[in-house]
Parts: C-alpha cells; structure tokens; sequence
C-alpha cells in the first residue's frame, strides 16, 4: 500500500529507534524464561545457606505485612508507564522479591531527599539507589553487595568544545549531583587539571553548562531519564572502566534477614538472574523512550505493524560485505542492516521481510523500491539525480570518508537536525516533502545500516535532514 504510513512514517519510527539502539546493546529477556527453570528458585526456602533464624524471622513478616515498600528516584530503572505504573529495573526486581518471599514488594518514585528520610525513618522499607560505597556514619545500612552496576558518564552540551581541548588552556570544570557517591569514585581516575562543583540536580546542571560556569557533569546511565528532551546534551562514556555500583538496602533492623537471604540469593547465581532482570528493565525503558518520541500518527502505525501479518518489505543487497549479504554456506542473510533490524523487531514487536531473492541484482532491488513494493533498501547513494525521488537521512557520521571525530559528527548533526528551536521549521519542511513524494507515488527510503552508523544522530522524531551534501562515488554495478 503506497501510502504515508509505507513510505514517511516508517522513517520516523526508525529514527527515534535508531537513537536508543546506539545508547545500548539491547538484550531481549523472555519473560517466560525469568519465570521458569532459568528463574532459579521458586521460594526464598530453597536458596542454599538459609537458616532457620532466617526462616522463622521472615514468616514473622509475612504474617505481619502486606507488602514492602521499593523506593527508587526517577531514572531509566524506575519510571512510570502512561498508565501510572512503573516499568523499568526496578518493577522487574520487585515482580522477582515478590515471587520469592510471598510478600508483594511495591516500587514508587520519589524525590532523592524524601527517600534518604524515608528510609531513614523506616517509611520506606527497601531501596536499589543506595551505593555499596557508602559508609555507614550516623545511619546504618543493611544492604547485599551490588543489585546493578551502572556506568558512568560524561555528559556536556553539543556545542561546547571537546574536554580534551579546554583542558589544552585551562582546568575543567567537573560538575556532581550532590546526592551521588561519584565524586569519590571517579576523581582518582581523572588525569588532567579540574575543579570540582556540586549541583543539587540535572537542571541546575543543565544551566550552569549553557552559561559556561561548567565543562560536564558526572552521572550514571540511570540519570538518562532525568534528561529533558530539548535539552542538546552529549552522554559519553568515562574513559575510565568504572561503575555506579548500588544495592538492596534497608535501615530497618528486623528487615536485616530479608538482606542476608537476598545476598545469598545473589551468590547462589542469583546475580546472573538480576542481570537478566536489569537487561529486560533496560529495554522496557528503551521502549518507554521510544514511544515518548512518536507523534500518535507513527505511534498509529507501530500498532498496525505489530501485527505479524502485516509485513514491511525490504530489499536486502546480497553482495555489500558487511551491510548486507547474503551468506550461501549458512543459508541466511547477514550484516549490519540485518542485525539492526532483527533488533528493531525484538524491541517494537513490529514485523520487517525481504522481497527479493538471494541473488537479485541491484537493478532488480532499486526496481522494487520505485514501485513501492519495497519499503525501504539497506542502502543507497545520495546522488543529484536522486534527489526528489527518494526520502534519504544524512548520510555523514562514523564510517564516512570525510574521517571527523565522531563526537564531532554527533555534535554537528545534532545542530542540523536535533535543536528544538529549529525543530519546528524543519517538521514543516519535511512534511510537505512527504506530502509531496506521496502524491507523486514516490516509495520513501531508509536505509537500516545507515541508521546503525551513519544516521543515528540525523533525526529527532523521526525528521530527515534538508541539509544536502556531496554525494560519494558509487561501488561497481551501483548507479551513482
């Protein structure tokens, strides 16, 4: 069907998608297998070391509670579903307590403050934000050895300088949340001159990065959810193989055994199980993130192609090592663009098939996606004479010939495509462009690998860059 939906809005829901995919290596956790054989242990009774002390203390619980309080902070492990619930690590940790101990464990969010206290003051019962780094001073802490080990990042605006060239004329200025347990973790691993200040939260950060008061703040990958949309931030790695380490904790002392039997949990391979827990949390969130991109007409369309019967048809190169090709020995497609899109399935539930045989030229592929009968190609050069003829995001970034940094490829990028005060003009744009190339029947193309590595800074919401640039030389057999 030669409609929007075929051609424009697939471009959008792979863009926003895109953007995810490179923040993390999704790994999709079946939850029948978190809730079978895999799950270990259907009671905390059969956790090996437990004692009867144990035992007798947490029936007394269970008679006495009907459930346990979880506080988190907002972040990507602890969020709330459209509907009011929560989704995330958190919800998934708290499905598995629950079925171990026979007492519901309920999550909910609160201001960092107001869980230290509540904890505190025994409000809250248990926690996941509390860092096994922290020392027990005036408030003691009952809390397993790490639950979910976080990395740490470095997160500056788009526009600024790179850190390595402030550091070239001046120190750094290195920004903490005043609530995290960073500072003391990442200070001894940085090598160039700085100064250290203390923010009490991500907007106070946020403003003091665009007036130049400082350089990056220091967070961990949980605090992505605290992110405002518009706010043209850098997320990076710390160079340094170091992690936000946090815990189950309590300050209650007759909730200690319920601390001692997770911890055994834990070393009785129950750490391998939270992980997996921590993987499907993690793309709960990715997906969260994604549908808050859409606009309800992409969102319309992600519903329709949840079902299996309606497939999107795509044109797959069999001989574009290692994009796309088609492996003759194991009989199967291979490639970048075709591990994009098996992730792309598992993450939206949407369905993508190829329309082309194994060893169909490039004239038989680049027909099929003029007449509509393929979506979308894994790629295809952007040359003059195809301007008009075909939807194409920008086609710079990593692996491309013009050999920039690529954090200075992001940064440009997401100047051209990403800034909120320029967003708006460029919807209207590329609208009518749409609008345009679907009233001439022209098939829209987004190319799956260019997405894994080229295009994955180009669109927010899924709108395709007007900026042109000059188009490559093509390979042998390919219309340039």
């Amino acid at each position: 069907m030669r409609s929007k939906y075929r051609r424009f809005l697939i471009i959008g829901i792979i863009s926003a998608i895109a953007a995810l995919l490179i923040a993390t290596k999704i790994a999709p956790v079946a939850q029948a297998d978190l809730q079978s054989g895999r799950a270990g242990y259907l009671s905390y009774r059969e956790i090996p070391g437990i004692t009867e002390s144990e035992i007798e203390a947490i029936e007394k619980l269970r008679a006495t509670n009907a459930s346990f309080s979880f506080g988190m902070t907002l972040s990507s492990e602890c969020f709330y579903w459209d509907d009011g619930s929560i989704g995330g690590f958190s919800g998934q940790l708290c499905g598995r307590l629950t079925s171990l101990f026979g007492i519901e464990f309920s999550p909910k969010i609160y201001e960092h403050t107001e869980l230290i206290e509540g904890l505190e003051t025994g409000k809250i019962h248990f926690s996941g934000e509390v860092s096994t780094t922290v020392p027990n001073n005036q408030t003691t802490y009952y809390k397993t050895t790490s639950i979910a080990d976080r990395s740490v990042k470095l997160i500056s605006l788009f526009s600024s300088e790179a850190l390595a060239t402030i550091a070239k004329e001046r120190p750094i200025n290195y920004a903490f949340l005043s609530h995290s347990a960073l500072r003391e973790l990442v200070e001894p691993y940085i090598t160039v001159p700085f100064n250290t200040v203390i923010v009490d939260d991500i907007t106070t950060a946020y403003n003091m990065l665009t007036s130049g008061e400082i350089d990056a703040l220091f967070g961990d990958e949980a605090i992505e959810a605290t992110i405002k949309a518009d706010y043209d931030l850098l997320i990076e790695n710390f160079t340094a193989s170091i992690y936000n380490s946090v815990s189950l904790a309590t300050c209650m002392p007759e909730l200690e055994p319920v601390i001692s039997v997770v911890q055994k949990y834990l070393l009785a391979d129950g750490s391998s199980q939270i992980r997996e827990l921590y993987a499907a949390g993690r793309q709960e969130y990715l997906r969260h993130r994604l549908l808050a991109q859409l606009t309800d007409e992409e969102k319309a369309y992600l519903t329709l192609h949840q079902n299996p019967a309606a497939i999107i048809p795509l044109a797959y190169e069999y001989d574009n090592y290692p994009v796309c090709f088609f492996n003759e020995r194991e009989n199967e497609w291979q490639g970048i663009a075709v591990d994009i899109i098996a992730e792309l399935e598992a993450l939206t539930g949407m369905t993508f098939g190829c329309v082309n045989g194994s060893s169909d030229d490039w004239s038989v592929l680049l027909g099929k996606l003029e007449s509509g009968n393929a979506a979308m190609i894994t790629e295809l050069i952007r040359s003059p004479e195809r301007e008009g003829r075909f939807l194409c995001g920008h086609n710079r970034g990593a692996g491309g010939s013009d050999g920039h940094d690529l954090r200075l490829c992001q940064r440009e990028l997401r100047r051209l495509v990403g800034i909120a005060r320029q967003a708006g003009e460029r919807k209207r744009r590329h609208d009518n462009r749409a609008d345009t190339l679907a009233r001439a029947g022209r098939p829209v193309f987004m190319g799956p690998s260019a997405i894994s590595v080229r295009l994955l800074y180009t669109g927010l919401a899924g709108r395709l860059s007007r900026h042109r640039h000059e188009a490559g030389a093509g390979r042998p057999g390919r219309a340039s």
